[in-house]
């Protein structure tokens, strides 16, 4: 019975320790803000060490720290890498979206690809692994 106790406690302690390495984003609707005065609803995806914007709609768009503009995103390979990129365009809800990547089954496939490497080698750096 104390074993029992004792690898539940073992256990529980691992597990919280693995899912307090970081912390989510948001699940509720947020406003986002244009330089230009426009906004849009979206929710934040991701967590402190690879991290995007959902809109409303379903596009994925990240933030140009240089311009401070939300733009759509992109998944391409850099260096034999999938990386989620920038395409420049800045989003506007009024664009015809269809062309932009969505949240689909893919793109979730992809940026849980690229997110498990970003932290891998986050965890490397911290002499995790």
């Amino acid at each position: 019975m104390i074993v029992k106790k004792i690898l539940f406690i073992i256990f529980a302690l691992v597990t919280s320790f693995f899912y307090a390495q970081a912390g989510l984003a948001s699940l509720s609707k947020l406003e986002f803000k244009q330089t230009d005065g426009s906004t849009f609803q979206g929710y934040k995806r991701g967590d402190e060490w690879f991290n995007w914007v959902q809109s409303e709609r379903g596009v994925i768009v990240l933030l140009n720290y240089k311009s401070m503009n939300y733009e759509v995103a992109k998944i391409e390979k850099v260096n034999g890498e999938l990386q989620l990129l920038s395409t420049g365009k800045i989003y506007k809800t009024e664009d015809n979206a269809s062309g932009y990547l969505r949240n689909t089954l893919r793109s979730k496939f992809d940026l849980q690809n690229i997110w498990k490497r970003k932290v891998k080698k986050v965890r490397a750096g911290m002499g995790e692994e």
